[in-house]
């Protein structure tokens, strides 16, 4: 940064001691500028000519040790005019009605600014227009402020230090004309901020980028992502939280309308680029085509929001755990002439174990999934349903799974699917040569891997007949025929083809009769298969069906 120049138009204020009055303050860097028209400082110790030398630019410790001499009772700053320009843009920022009180060394008990309004142009875009009124500032430290705006982090252990015990906006606007977008929100507030120097400062990333810089447009994003990682790397909080938010526009490239509107969301312990827990409550979109998509509730844990960023990750993974309540979406299916109407009453995962940036614990759980199959339109998979008296399918379902390293087995150790009037399925599996190359982010690497995976057991069981009796009744009433005897065939039918399929051996047998009898009228199918020795992933390649089933133990009991 050039040295600044401060205007010497210096007056005192109120001939009381300790009220001073400070005029026509300008500070100069290379392409930012400040204007303070006005300053008044009350039980102060300090001259006008120290105040202002207070506000003179120069280098960051000299501006660390000016800062630690001031104190006063108030200080009020009528108008704050802040321009700078980057890029081929111009940004003007003007703070309103800015007051401090009780600043001891750089320490300020509060701040308030009655609006911000800040304006970007130029590059021949349309301007972006934000403002932001109410802003109130508890127990801020302007020394760190300082720091954390003009000093690059020459320490890569520097620690986060407090910037301000609590911060907030009462409500703000920001128009992107460029993009037809308006966002508006409510209160936003923070809690315990701290930071530290950035690797670039806040104000040189705003000086304008070198030719070689605008042109490498690819290079630029990701060096803006960089920079947003190392921010987030940089700032810490207690709480984050916004409400009421609104977002409308047009999307692109249809230019058709959409709003979405937020009751609130939050972050919490946000530290090292992660959040403890960020929440979203009362979410909704809406579209110009009828499209609609809301939830109560969405929270995840373990956020590592620095990885999500980070260029080349983009893993939506990057969290622990998380639930979603009241999912409802209806939207325009471009496959059919209808709709894709859904609800969820509930879903959570956790995720653990993590190898590779991959999660190898998995727990899943979702109840009430309701798909209304009546909307879709007239395609053959809907056609069916319907007419076997199913107007939407309504599920709940569970699943746990984990990788065990150091027997190199991955295991689905309970997966449970219950569809209302259909019935059930309950599964277990193990896979045996299971390596952590599975996890590679190479694709080379992972499938090499899978191939030398192998099957070690599964037991399945399937309960309930409402599925079975519907067909068996629409074939009766297509046909004519007697629902007890096709009952008796289709158990016939099925348990030959079954054997044929599989060689006709013992243990096949032993599978097609049970499957059979499940068919014929058990309410319960239990199938367990277990190959001592593994099945190679490439054996169902050039080994027969029953080959293959010899290999393993046989278990089979419909009842």
């Amino acid at each position: 940064m050039t040295a600044g120049l401060l205007a010497a138009f210096f007056s005192s204020g109120a001939s009381d001691p300790g009220n001073v009055a400070v005029d026509d303050i300008a500070i100069d860097f290379k392409d930012i500028s400040v204007r303070i028209p006005r300053l008044v400082a009350e039980g102060t110790p300090l001259t006008a000519r120290e105040i202002a030398g207070v506000f003179k630019a120069g280098d960051v410790q000299s501006l660390d040790g000016r800062l630690a001499r001031f104190s006063a009772s108030s200080l009020s700053i009528p108008e704050i005019r802040i321009q700078f320009q980057s890029g081929g843009r111009e940004t003007k920022l003007v703070y309103r009605d800015v007051s401090f009180e009780n600043i001891v060394a750089g320490q300020a008990g509060a701040m308030r600014a009655a609006a911000l309004d800040e304006v970007l142009s130029g590059a021949g875009g349309g301007p972006t227009e934000a403002h932001f009124s109410g802003i109130v500032v508890k127990n801020v430290d302007l020394r760190q402020i300082a720091h954390v705006a003009l000093t690059p982090r020459t320490d890569q252990k520097e620690t986060p230090k407090p910037l301000e015990a609590e911060a907030s906006i009462e409500s703000g606007s920001v128009i992107f004309p460029d993009a037809d977008l308006s966002l508006r929100f409510g209160r936003v507030s923070a809690a315990g901020l701290r930071a530290r120097a950035l690797a670039e400062p806040p104000l040189r990333l705003m000086e304008t980028p070198s030719t070689e810089q605008s042109d490498a447009s690819v290079e630029l994003g990701t060096a803006t992502a960089l920079t947003v990682v190392d921010a987030l790397g940089s700032f810490e909080a207690g709480t984050l939280e916004a409400r009421d938010l609104s977002l409308s526009g047009l999307s692109a490239p249809e230019k058709k309308p959409f709003r979405v509107t937020i009751g609130s969301a939050a972050l919490t312990r946000l530290a090292n680029g992660a959040s403890e827990e960020g929440k979203i409550w009362n979410f909704s979109l809406d579209s110009a085509d009828g499209g609609h998509v809301a939830f109560r509730y969405l929270a995840a844990q373990g956020l590592d929001l620095a990885k999500l960023l980070a260029p080349g990750e983009r893993r939506l993974w990057m969290f622990k755990s998380a639930q979603i309540a009241d999912l409802s979406a209806d939207l325009p299916d471009s496959s059919t002439d209808g709709r894709m109407i859904f609800k969820i009453g509930a879903f959570e995962t956790e995720l653990g174990n993590f190898h590779e940036g991959l999660p190898t614990k998995v727990m899943a759980r979702v109840d009430h999934f309701n798909l209304d199959i009546a909307a879709r339109g007239a395609i053959p998979t809907t056609a069916q349903f319907i007419a076997l008296g199913y107007k939407n399918i309504e599920m709940s379902g569970n699943l746990n799974a984990d990788w065990r390293d150091q027997s190199q087995e991955a295991a689905i150790e309970a997966m449970r699917i219950v569809a209302k009037d259909m019935g059930s399925i309950e599964l277990a599996a193990t896979f045996g040569n299971v390596s952590g190359s599975v996890f590679s982010p190479s694709p080379f690497i992972s499938r090499s891997a899978m191939l030398g995976m192998s099957f070690k057991s599964l037991e399945a069981t399937l309960e309930g007949r409402d599925l079975i009796e519907r067909l068996l009744a629409q074939e009766a009433k297509a046909s004519g025929a007697d629902v007890a005897k096709l009952r008796k065939a289709y158990a016939r039918d099925a348990a030959a083809m079954i054997s044929a399929r599989l060689d006709n051996g013992d243990k096949a047998r032993r599978l097609a009769d049970a499957a059979g009898k499940f068919i014929e009228g058990a309410k319960k199918l239990r199938v367990k298969l277990i190959a001592p020795r593994g099945v190679g992933a490439l054996e169902p390649l050039f080994k027969k069906p029953g080959d293959l089933l010899n290999q393993m133990e046989v278990e089979a009991v419909a009842e």
